[in-house]
């Protein structure tokens, strides 16, 4: 969609800034290691005008037809921005500032689509408390990749999940858990789309990069099943079969990155890739 940025931004009369480049959707905020609480900040700044409201949910509708299909890094910060329609604030607008910046710096997004044996696959991850009310959010990139002994590939997305979780999470575990419930939830439709066009599909394979997680949903780890933990936990610890598989096999730093542009708000991460198949656990959706 070459053009559709450009043009939004100049719907918007938003000049841009040729000076500083702006590679993350949203303003990046520092974490301070060694504190035993991080504690939330509070917004007490003024609240928008009517103006400025609506200004915010033009932004927000405009640019989300363009996230989805397209540009997946924006709807993180379309998600956070979208929460802030009704009761935005003065860091509202700035955020929405940046974020435009971020527009006019990588205007012309592409997505590449590669040949595969159209098998589904899919990384899950969840941000824990990142959002306001003590709430996650969960990020899930699902792609067309292949067989299992065959030479596995990165491909374009065929869907992307940012969303936050409703429920307040008790633990990061948990909120990585509700994060695959809710990518294995949006794979289901997709399998029987493949189906039916002849793509057979065997078991999905699900990335996640909590042990405790992938423990549980394998049935490595037996767990305490308290009140606390939502229903629909148990409800997708039901759908996935108990035997433990083996890694992914594969170094999907892209994923990785991808998906913090989905969860929060850090834009670059440095890992060592070979420890990629320790930091990735496998669960399964099965066929």
């Amino acid at each position: 969609m070459p053009g559709y940025v450009k043009e939004a931004l100049l719907e918007f009369q938003h000049p841009g800034t040729n000076e500083i480049k702006f590679n993350s959707p949203s303003p990046y905020t520092p974490p301070v290691y060694g504190r035993k609480q991080q504690m939330a900040k509070i917004d007490e700044t003024n609240p928008i005008n009517k103006r400025e409201t609506k200004l915010l949910q033009q932004v927000c509708g405009k640019f989300l037809y363009y996230a989805r299909a397209i540009d997946t890094t924006m709807l993180h910060a379309l998600n956070d921005l979208a929460t802030q329609t009704t009761e935005g604030t003065e860091k509202t607008m700035e955020a929405l500032a940046h974020f435009l910046n971020y527009c006019a710096t990588h205007p012309d997004a592409e997505i590449i689509f590669r040949a595969s044996d159209m098998v589904i696959h899919n990384h899950s991850d969840a941000a824990y408390l990142v959002a306001s009310e003590a709430r996650s959010r969960a990020g899930g990139f699902t792609y067309m990749g292949n067989h299992k002994g065959n030479l596995q590939i990165i491909n374009g997305a065929i869907l992307v999940i940012a969303k936050i979780i409703k429920s307040v999470m008790s633990s990061a575990a948990e909120a990585e858990i509700g994060a695959l419930f809710m990518n294995a939830k949006a794979i289901i439709p997709l399998r029987i789309t493949c189906e039916e066009l002849g793509h057979k599909q065997p078991a999905t394979p699900m990335r996640t990069d909590n042990n405790t997680a992938e423990g549980i949903m394998n049935g490595t780890i037996k767990q305490n099943r308290s009140c606390i933990t939502p229903f629909t936990t148990f409800q997708c610890e039901e759908h996935i079969p108990s035997t433990p598989k083996s890694g992914p096999g594969i170094h999907p730093m892209h994923i990785k990155l991808q998906l913090y542009y989905l969860t929060g708000t850090l834009y670059m991460l440095l890992e060592d890739r070979d420890n990629e198949e320790k930091q990735y656990g496998m669960v399964w959706v099965p066929d």
